[in-house]
């Protein structure tokens, strides 16, 4: 049975631990609201956005703009991870890990590169034969609409040079403070509505001409949704973190109600084993 002291001083170890895992899961709920704020602020609009370039891409020819482009065959494809760059987030990493080494199974014989933001996911890619072509540490300090704008022009220009076929990213999209949903989204080139045969699609007229409008919107778009993959991974981190330091808060008090309860016996144990020591002394003394 382990002694008083030993039990009290693992008591107090978890107490202390109990403190920090409290304490972080008060910080993650306060940015958690933050972040849902400005993805909701922003999730309409970039939705919208994206829906209407479908639907004009769709109507269009690709020759209008460099990032329509689709080609014959996918040979050259950039993946942008989004992991984050701190633990103790529960399965929000491995998750993103697990689901983007999936999909790179899955497209086979291709030339990968990944575009890493976060350190999680830099730091377990980069130990394994998967060629890093960029990598974004503490994006999550605070997401930012330049950040996002830098990355996206990085994938834009390596695309319209040809160095790449296509851009996927694989991320966590937010769903609630529950629930989060790891997302594979082909961000380029711009994806095109399939329309039946039998009712063709309505045209468009267009003012200006259409090469100017693709050329001012589609940069643009993909700015917006780079950025609104930033604040769903952002929001769905802090939610991921959230839970799992309330879980531990939680295992915590059970521990400490355990270790309490040991030590109540013990020290009842050692009372009744002193009391007998002193009855046996006393009939001893009487025979």
């Amino acid at each position: 049975m382990p002694s008083l002291i030993d039990l009290r001083r693992k008591i107090r170890g978890v107490l202390s631990t109990r403190r920090v895992t409290n304490a972080m899961k008060i910080v993650s709920a306060t940015k958690v609201r933050r972040a849902q704020e400005a993805l909701f602020n922003l999730r309409p609009y970039a939705w919208r956005m994206k829906d209407v370039l479908k639907s004009l891409a769709s109507r269009t020819e690709p020759d209008l703009h460099p990032l329509l482009r689709l080609p014959e065959q996918l040979e050259n494809i950039d993946i942008v991870v989004v992991t984050a760059d701190k633990g103790l987030c529960g399965a929000f990493n491995q998750n993103i890990i697990r689901e983007t080494i999936r999909f790179i199974e899955a497209l086979g014989e291709k030339t990968i590169h990944l575009h890493c933001i976060g350190r999680k996911g830099h730091e377990f890619f980069k130990k394994r034969p998967y060629p890093i072509r960029q990598f974004y540490p503490d994006i999550f300090r605070r997401v930012q609409f330049q950040d996002a704008v830098a990355i996206a022009d990085s994938l834009i220009h390596d695309f319209i040079e040809g160095n790449l076929d296509a851009v996927y990213v694989v991320y966590n999209e937010y769903k609630s403070a529950l629930v989060q949903r790891v997302v594979v989204e082909r961000l380029l080139p711009l994806e095109r509505l399939e329309f039946s045969p039998v009712e063709p699609p309505i045209e468009y007229i267009y003012e200006p001409e259409p090469h100017k409008i693709f050329a001012s919107l589609l940069p643009r778009h993909v700015h917006t949704q780079v950025y609104r993959i930033l604040l769903e991974s952002a929001a769905a981190e802090h939610s991921a973190r959230m839970v799992a330091m309330d879980a531990a808060t939680k295992n915590a008090d059970q521990v400490i109600h355990d270790l309490t309860l040991l030590l109540n016996k013990t020290r009842q144990a050692m009372i009744t084993k002193e009391i007998l020591e002193v009855v046996n002394a006393a009939e001893a003394l009487k025979g």
